[in-house]
């Protein structure tokens, strides 16, 4: 009894210590992605602070007084900004003290030391611009010719967060506080029994707060059994300038709104990622390591010779940058992927808008149940089509004319046996092809034809056994075949010098691996 009680303390403790060196590591390893989130976010509480010098510089205008509480937010301000750009600057300065043939050895304690306070710096940041929002919040709750209140922005953004922090600072004003969950379908009768209280306090004349969370169409307040004055204005406070998720009157211009923030973005590989996850169907989510993949084999970084952990840190970097600019959205971590975001519907609207035009189109029918593809002839300029997630069980067996196609996504669907002999002709330019996660057995010998070739996914087909032929594919730099039915890695898979990610996890049948193939 003793031993287990000892054991179970020993392995809480051990988890422990675990998880602070990994945070502590984490420092180091991250330092560069840390201080690209600090820039991103140092610039958004600038642009913040000119909006709110604007209004101090209008109030003054009017003759009225400002406020002391948004001058001691806006000399604050100053403070973490200045304090923040230091930072950034000297780390700048410590990355060029280390020079040829060093620059491999760099201090690992100042990466640490850069890197932990680019994460402490970043949240002091987060947490002004928080505090402002909450401010703005709270002032207009308490301007008596302003009944309703509307937080809008796209999912995910903090918008629930900040109406309950906002109540638990108010709580002594009111008589009652209410918050109802409206979701997609409003059930006007679920509302009416909860508001029931709260209405007689509101005809009685006492002061009452009512948070409608998750609306997604307009309300009809009377309906809903909630007391409405006539004579009372509305304040509508969008954060990050997004329209609300069902608000179909906002949609265009929310994706306008959307597309200023991706036009802002300076990071050519945090556009180039942005852009591939919208190939992903709606509500997906998508892993730090299939981008970092998918770029390698797509050239997006500006060393062709960078190294993956290095690709990576890049891609973690740019999807901070993203994250912080709300255009993808955390989502979980995963022990395949190692961090999982996804896109936001509207984000994705405004992605496929930027993807329909241009030299670089993308045609995107990912998720929406399709059975069969009919390539149509205006796809021929397409250089990237997603057809992921589908009920696609067979493809065309004749030439697709696609010159210019370099990125082909139909994993996640229906394929079984073999790929069609002449299916892939016409396709000479494909750098990514991803049919992971099907029913394959036969690889077509047509797939030689793809002599530029950089990433092949084919995870997941677990009845796939020969891949010899893949020999042929000397330009590959990515090949998966996780969990796939593969016996022996053959000499062939020898000849691809360029290859620099072989994922050959979980193929339980996997027993020889020929002589110098590793």
């Amino acid at each position: 009894m003793a031993n287990d009680v000892t054991s179970t303390v020993v392995g809480k403790v051990m988890d422990l210590l675990v998880g602070v060196a990994k945070r502590e590591i984490g420092y180091m390893w991250n330092c560069s992605a840390n201080v690209k989130t600090l820039k991103v976010e140092v610039e958004t509480l600038t642009a913040m602070k000119e909006t709110r010098q604007q209004r101090i510089d209008v109030a003054r205008h009017e003759g009225k007084d400002p406020g002391k509480d948004l001058e001691s937010w806006m000399k604050n301000a100053d403070v973490k900004i200045s304090e923040a750009t230091k930072l950034i600057t000297d780390e700048d300065e410590s990355k060029k003290t280390c020079v040829a043939p060093y620059e491999l050895y760099v201090n690992l304690g100042t990466l640490y030391r850069y890197g932990k306070m680019a994460t402490k710096e970043t949240s002091f940041l987060l947490q002004h611009k928080k505090e402002a929002d909450v401010k703005q919040i709270i002032e207009a709750i308490e301007d008596d010719k302003i009944q309703i209140v509307g937080i809008n922005g796209i999912g995910g953004v903090g918008k629930t967060t900040l109406a309950k922090e906002v109540a638990a600072k108010m709580k002594n004003l009111f008589a009652d506080i209410v918050f109802i969950e409206v979701s997609h379908t409003v059930d006007y009768k679920m509302i009416k029994e909860s508001v029931k209280v709260a209405a007689r306090k509101i005809i009685k004349g006492e002061k009452v707060l009512i948070i409608l969370d998750n609306m997604w169409e307009k309300l009809k307040l009377e309906e809903a059994g909630i007391p409405r004055g006539s004579d009372k204005n509305e304040l509508d406070l969008r954060r990050q300038q997004a329209p609300e998720d069902g608000d179909v009157t906002y949609k265009r211009e929310g994706i306008l709104q959307l597309k200023l923030s991706y036009d802002y973005l300076q990071d050519k590989v945090a556009k180039s990622c942005f852009l591939l996850c919208s190939m992903f169907p709606a509500g997906g989510t998508i892993g730090v390591k299939s981008l970092t993949y998918y770029g390698l084999a797509l050239g997006i970084f500006s060393n062709p010779y960078i190294n993956v952990q290095n690709a990576k840190d890049i891609v973690q970097g740019a999807v901070d940058s993203l994250k912080s600019s709300f255009l993808l959205l955390p989502e979980r971590e995963d022990f395949l992927e190692e961090e999982l975001f996804k896109m936001h519907d509207l984000v994705r609207d405004m992605a496929n808008l930027i993807t329909s035009e241009g030299n670089d189109k993308f045609w995107v029918r990912s998720g929406i149940g399709l059975r069969e593809w009919q390539p149509e002839e205006h796809l021929q300029s397409c250089k990237k089509v997603s057809l992921m997630g589908n009920k696609i069980s067979k493809l065309l067996d004749h030439e697709l004319a696609f010159p210019d196609l370099d990125t082909l996504f139909i994993q996640h669907n229906d394929l079984n046996s073999t790929i069609p002999p002449k299916f892939l002709q016409g396709m000479e330019k494909l750098k990514v092809l991803d049919m992971s996660y099907n029913r394959i057995t036969l690889l077509p010998q047509s797939l030689k034809q793809l002599t530029e070739l950089r990433m092949l996914d084919l995870s997941g087909n677990e009845y796939l056994c020969h891949i010899s032929i893949l020999g042929e594919l000397t330009c590959l730099v990515v090949l998966k075949l996780r969990s796939t039915g593969i016996w022996d890695i053959p000499e062939e898979i020898g000849e691809l010098s360029k290859l620099r990610v072989l994922d050959v996890s979980h193929c339980e049948y996997l027993r020889d691996v020929a002589h110098g193939v590793i």
